[in-house]
C-alpha cells in the first residue's frame, strides 16, 4: 500500500518576521518619451546665446613725454622713442633715468665717489659759489614725485604737475607725443615749442601788437634757423630715403 502523502499546510507563526519587498524604483521619463500631447513640452528649448567676443581695444595714437625731452628736445632725443602709457611710468622713467649727480651745491662741482664728495664738504677753505644748476632729479624732487598722483585730475593735469614739481616753471601745451607722426616732425614741433619761449622771455616785449607779431615772427624764424643748424650737424634724426 503506497504511502500516503500528507498535505502539509504552512501556516506563518506568530514569531516568525513577514518578509519585506524590495521597493521598484519607478524609471524617469527620457526627455524623448515625454508625452506630446502637452503643448508646452513640445516647445524648442532656448538656444544658448554665444559668448560676445571682447574686441581688441586699438593702440593708442599718442604717448605721454619725458619732461626732460619737452624742455630740451634736441637733448633728450633718445626719450622721444618711449612709449609711457600709465603717469606711473613717467615717474619711473624719471627716477631711473634722470636722477641729478651728485654734486656741490656751492660750486656745483660733480662727484662720482661719495668720499670725495665728503672731502669737498669738509674742507677748511670754502668753495667759490657759482651761478647755474644741474640738470636732473634731486633727491627732494624725488620724494615728492614718490607720493601718489592727484586722481581726481585727468592724466594730463597730472603730467603738469609733475612738470611743475621738477622745474617750477609753467609747463608745455601738451604733454603728449604723436605716434601717428614722424619722429623729426615731433622733434621739430616739440623744439619750437620748447625754444620759443626761451628765447622770447630774453627780449624786450615792444608796446605795439605790430611789433609784438614782428618779434614773435622772427623768434620762430630764429629757432627754425637754429633747427636747421642742428640738421646740418647731424644731431637730429635724419628720416630714411
Amino acid at each position: 500500500m503506497p504511502p500516503s502523502h500528507k498535505k502539509h499546510s504552512h501556516r506563518t507563526s506568530p514569531y516568525s518576521r513577514p518578509s519585506r519587498s524590495k521597493p521598484q524604483h519607478q524609471k524617469q521619463p527620457s526627455l524623448a518619451s515625454t508625452s506630446t500631447t502637452d503643448p508646452e513640452a513640445n516647445q524648442a528649448l532656448p538656444t544658448p546665446r554665444p559668448t560676445p567676443r571682447l574686441k581688441p581695444t586699438s593702440p593708442r595714437s599718442s604717448t605721454l613725454a619725458c619732461p626732460f625731452y619737452k624742455l630740451n628736445p634736441a637733448a633728450y632725443q633718445s626719450c622721444a622713442r618711449l612709449k609711457l602709457s600709465k603717469i606711473s611710468y613717467v615717474k619711473q622713467h624719471l627716477v631711473r633715468h634722470h636722477m641729478a649727480p651728485r654734486y656741490c651745491p656751492r660750486c656745483l662741482e660733480i662727484f662720482s665717489a661719495f668720499t670725495d664728495f665728503e672731502a669737498h664738504l669738509l674742507q677748511k677753505e670754502r668753495c667759490k659759489e657759482k651761478q647755474g644748476e644741474v640738470e636732473g632729479i634731486t633727491e627732494t624732487v624725488k620724494e615728492r614725485l614718490s607720493r601718489r598722483s592727484d586722481h581726481s585730475v585727468n592724466e594730463a593735469e597730472q603730467w603738469r604737475d609733475i612738470w611743475k614739481i621738477i622745474f617750477g616753471s609753467n609747463p608745455p601745451p601738451s604733454p603728449y607725443i604723436d605716434l601717428d607722426l614722424p619722429e623729426e616732425i615731433n622733434l621739430y614741433n616739440d623744439y619750437l615749442f620748447s625754444e620759443v619761449p626761451k628765447r622770447l622771455c630774453g627780449k624786450d616785449v615792444p608796446q605795439s601788437s605790430a611789433e609784438r607779431h614782428k618779434l614773435v615772427q622772427d623768434t620762430v624764424l630764429e629757432v627754425a634757423e637754429a633747427w636747421k643748424s642742428l640738421w646740418r650737424q647731424r644731431r637730429v634724426p635724419i628720416p630714411a630715403v
